[in-house]
């Protein structure tokens, strides 16, 4: 299971989710010995841009528009399903 925490203070969870995408993508293509975690948290990343609803996200849940300092991560759960981890609650995204 990968668990990756997100800042939420600045930006929205879109704007957070390309922001570490990015970073770790420069990572794993500027490191020839990357590790699997670093691959993982790749995948997870991509899968999540690629599939969330990010618009409805932020519409029904006001900590995702950005400006909070809520406990935000996003994981995989025991089945492999994508999930927002929100101050201890679990929520299933809106996917588009």
């Amino acid at each position: 299971m990968v668990e990756i925490p997100l800042d939420l203070s600045s930006h929205c969870i879109h704007t957070e989710i390309k922001r570490l995408y990015n970073r770790t993508l420069s990572e794993c293509l500027g490191n020839p010995d990357i590790d699997d975690f670093a691959e993982e948290r790749l995948e997870l990343l991509k899968h999540a841009l690629e599939l969330f609803d990010f618009p409805a996200l932020r519409a029904k849940y006001r900590e995702l528009a950005g400006g909070t300092d809520s406990a935000v991560a996003l994981l995989t759960d025991d089945a492999g399903r994508i999930i927002i981890k929100m101050d201890g609650t679990v929520i299933e995204p809106t996917c588009s």
